[in-house]
């Protein structure tokens, strides 16, 4: 059972933030088509990678 004090879970849509932030991106930034794809699957890697070390850190402090 979750404790009530947790922080709530929100659901996150990597797939719309990851839209979002690569065509910020290439509006400012030169990007060849080539290379288009690679840079969509680092960014999306990325925000996955940043919400685990978020829980992770979430856990670690909480357990303080």
């Amino acid at each position: 059972m979750p404790e009530e004090n947790a922080p709530q879970e929100t659901a996150v849509d990597y797939v719309d933030l990851t839209a979002d932030i690569v065509s910020a991106y290439v509006s400012k930034n030169s990007v060849r088509p080539a290379d288009l794809g690679e840079l969509i699957t680092s960014v999306h890697q990325t925000l996955r990678a940043c919400r685990r070390l978020n829980r992770l850190a979430g856990l670690a402090f909480s357990s303080l």
